[in-house]
């Protein structure tokens, strides 16, 4: 009889791996592949919630170390750990492309102030012509009016244009020094404000995809992912330990046996005395 343990524990990791798929698409709405921010959200979504999958597939792999026997659970852990080979790849991809947003986000919110303040100073020297050009004091309303400035004071408006030309010149100059001082308060752009943060994401990713990667397993494979790596690594060590000997020339192991050999009895005489 089949324990309802194993099945529940199965049942309770599709569900984990199921809530996992709702909240990564509810990050991708809506979506922006190109934009900085939404690439952090996503990014920041995928690597927040990791955990939920994690236990989903380590739950589908007790159920199957529980009941050997149960084809059900080996077919339902077989396609999730097939399904994570790509999750692998996919935190590894996350790596660089973290670190490139975080870099453009940065230059993005550094850039929005910057342009402001141009447009700022260029809004201040259309008023200036407009106070430089006027002819009368209506037509220095009227200027106002179209470059959409705040218009003159009631007590302000039955001055001369002189007078007023010179309140507008001092409000002005104020307002010249305010975009000076913005425009030197403004940081500059440094990649190593944002070194801590492209650290902590990049460790994240390569944490995750290690941590999938030894739950996922290939099609046909008897071993996880984690495990082929690992050999490859191995055997990639072996080799370069492995000494390597040149043609024609013989090591000093070699003639050390080669010495030993020739001291040793030969046992082919006795052989022909015996007979």
């Amino acid at each position: 009889m089949i324990s309802s343990l194993p099945r529940s524990l199965s049942f309770t990791g599709l569900v984990l791996l199921l809530l996992f798929l709702s909240i990564a698409a509810g990050a991708l709405v809506p979506i922006a592949i190109l934009a900085p921010a939404w690439q952090l959200r996503l990014g920041s979504t995928l690597i927040n919630s990791s955990p939920i999958p994690l236990t989903g597939l380590a739950l589908l792999h007790l159920a199957v170390y529980l009941d050997l026997d149960d084809p059900l659970l080996i077919r339902r852990q077989r396609i999730a750990a097939a399904l994570a080979v790509p999750v692998v790849l996919g935190f590894l991809l996350l790596v660089p492309l973290l670190g490139t947003a975080v870099v453009r986000q940065q230059a993005t919110q550094l850039k929005e102030p910057q342009l402001r303040l141009r447009q700022a100073s260029t809004q201040l020297g259309a008023l200036r012509a407009a106070v430089r050009s006027a002819t009368s004091a209506e037509d220095l309303s009227q200027r106002l009016v179209a470059l959409q400035a705040p218009p003159l004071a009631a007590n302000q408006q039955n001055l001369s244009l002189e007078q007023q030309r010179l309140l507008m010149n001092a409000t002005l100059d104020r307002a010249a020094v305010q975009i000076a001082r913005q425009q030197a308060a403004l940081p500059s752009a440094n990649p190593w404000l944002v070194a801590p943060e492209i650290l902590r994401t990049s460790l994240a990713c390569l944490v995750l995809a290690a941590g999938f990667a030894a739950l996922a397993r290939r099609p046909h494979a008897e071993r996880s992912v984690l495990d082929e790596v690992q050999q490859s690594w191995h055997e990639m060590g072996r080799r370069s330990r492995r000494p390597r000997r040149r043609s024609g020339v013989a090591s000093p192991n070699d003639v050390m046996a080669a010495l030993a050999r020739a001291e040793e009895p030969n046992p082919a005489p006795e052989r022909q005395h015996e007979r």
